[in-house]
């Protein structure tokens, strides 16, 4: 169904954009489980659709490009996927890896770092080009420790002035 931005002042349709059909199929690839679109790419010129890349059977390059049959504007595919065949199997882990989602981890020693090449000083970091060493206890202004406090303090000032802070 044309859209009221799709027709000229003629009142005839106007072709979809190369940019346009490149977005539309990005994202129907996106979308469509039933290919996995990792490694394919793909390239639009005036309205010609280029696919490269690989896809791992048969089954998959033909759905590449039969998805893309009723998309407007697309005039030719021209389909030079490469099937890769792969010994993965998705539904079982990847080799190496456990198999059980938890993984403990030992802990890791953190080094104080050297005064000579680091600063928690932002300044000091530009001007004397030392790395940056966030510090262990951030310092807050006190105006900001407690925001809930200043907001209290805010509301029984307008109430008792009547006038309310400017909030810029």
């Amino acid at each position: 169904m044309a859209r009221p931005g799709d027709f000229d002042i003629a009142g005839e349709e106007t072709p979809m954009t190369d940019d346009e059909i490149y977005e539309r199929i990005k994202e129907i690839y996106s979308i469509d489980d039933r290919i996995d679109a990792t490694y394919i790419e793909f390239t639009v010129e005036d309205g010609f659709v280029h696919l490269g890349g690989s896809v791992s059977n048969q089954e998959e390059k033909e759905m590449a490009e039969s998805l893309l049959d009723n998309i407007e504007g697309v005039r030719q595919i021209t389909n030079d996927l490469e099937i890769v065949q792969s010994d993965y199997d998705r539904s079982k882990p990847w080799p190496g890896v456990a198999e059980s989602e938890e993984q403990e981890f030992e802990d890791v020693e953190v080094l104080p770092a050297d005064e000579d090449l680091a600063s928690e000083d932002p300044i000091e970091v530009i001007e004397e080009g030392k790395s940056y060493v966030p510090p262990t206890e951030p310092e807050f202004p006190t105006e900001r420790a407690h925001p809930a406090e200043r907001m209290r303090e805010r509301v029984a000032e307008e109430r008792s002035t009547g006038e309310a802070h400017d909030q810029l």
